[in-house]
């Protein structure tokens, strides 16, 4: 009478292999690998991974990351908004600092004028001769303003005195008084001009 295995000898003898047969039936281990396989639809078999060629296995390659169109959109949209917001603000600024500085100008000449007028009984007569007055070249002679860098220009063979936009300073001698004033870069809004 042939003996048979215990059965945890049976199921700790190798089952994925068909070419060692169990309890002497060759095709014991194909019914073993059908039912582990109806057992475990979902799961991994060993039973296909080990007796499939590696040249039927389909691998799907992995993705590359990368920016779709709508994401080159968004930033480009960004960046262009933070372009305008920077060119925007750099503009005021801009204009706020030459504000500053023809105030400047405009209250130093003004003192120097009136420092002419102390000296000379008269204000300047014309805006031609501004400069000359004010800062005359002759030996000997008293100088009421040192031109600050920017602040000189010539109109011909005139020196005349330049806001920080490139216009030429404007003056009017009234006898008893006298204006002096910058149109701020030529702006039609006299609200805008700097004024003594």
């Amino acid at each position: 009478m042939k003996r048979s295995l215990p059965l945890a000898q049976f199921w700790l003898r190798p089952v994925w292999s068909s070419r060692r047969p169990i309890f002497g039936s060759p095709n014991l281990g194909s019914v073993f690998r059908r039912q582990f396989s109806a057992q475990h639809p979902s799961g991994f078999s060993f039973f296909s991974a080990r007796h499939t060629p590696l040249a039927t296995r389909h691998f799907r390659p992995r993705r590359a990351d990368a920016f779709t169109i709508i994401e080159l959109l968004v930033v480009v949209a960004i960046i262009a908004i933070l372009a305008a917001l920077t060119l925007s603000t750099l503009g005021y600024v801009n204009k706020k600092g030459a504000e500053s500085r023809a105030r400047s100008q405009v209250a130093a000449l003004s003192a120097a004028i009136e420092a002419f007028k102390l000296d000379t009984g008269s204000y300047p007569s014309t805006a031609a001769s501004l400069y000359t007055n004010l800062c005359p070249t002759n030996a000997g002679a008293k100088v009421y303003f040192e031109p600050t860098p920017g602040i000189r220009g010539t109109n011909g063979s005139t020196d005349q005195f330049i806001d920080p936009w490139g216009t030429a300073y404007n003056y009017s001698n009234a006898v008893t008084y006298f204006d002096l004033w910058s149109t701020a870069g030529g702006s039609a809004n006299t609200n805008d001009w700097i004024r003594n």
